[in-house]
């Protein structure tokens, strides 16, 4: 598990200036911490610590609360980080602005995204938070006289 910091401390600092921080904790999931410009180039160190904390089977927390914008580079590694945990009894839950939560939840299904750290370890717990909205889901009913009928090979 990378337990380290990323940093970059390069000489175009202002337009590029980015943190990574990675938080495991004993009983709970891990943390990632994201701050600054997110972009094609540090995308790269994200997606590797995504990869890592999916490898354990333990629930993630990204937090996004320190992230420039709404960094389109983002959504497919959110994506595809939901694809794969939806594989697993691990959750994925995203912190971050209303105006970031508004715009995974439209490009990203079966993300979830709290606007608080407390939603979030509550969520990834699987305890909801007395802020959280529970919509239940949808039940479509099938008439079981049609439900065999076609071909089948």
């Amino acid at each position: 598990m990378i337990l380290t910091s990323l940093h970059d401390d390069s000489a175009d600092t202002v337009t590029h200036a980015f943190t990574l921080d990675v938080d495991e904790l004993d009983a709970g999931p891990v943390v990632i911490r994201l701050g600054g410009v997110v972009d094609r180039r540090t995308a790269e160190p994200l997606c590797q610590c995504v990869d890592e904390v999916l490898v354990s089977g333990r629930s993630l927390v990204l937090d996004l609360r320190a992230v420039d914008g709404v960094p389109e580079v983002l959504m497919p590694i959110v994506h595809a980080t939901v694809l794969k945990v939806s594989r697993t009894r691990a959750r994925v839950i995203v912190v971050g602005s209303a105006a970031l939560a508004g715009r995974l939840e439209q490009r990203v299904p079966g993300v979830r995204c709290v606007t608080t750290t407390a939603e979030a370890f509550a969520a990834a717990s699987g305890k909801i938070a007395p802020s959280t909205t529970v919509v239940e889901p949808r039940t479509t009913w099938i008439d079981t006289s049609e439900a065999l009928q076609g071909r089948y090979l």
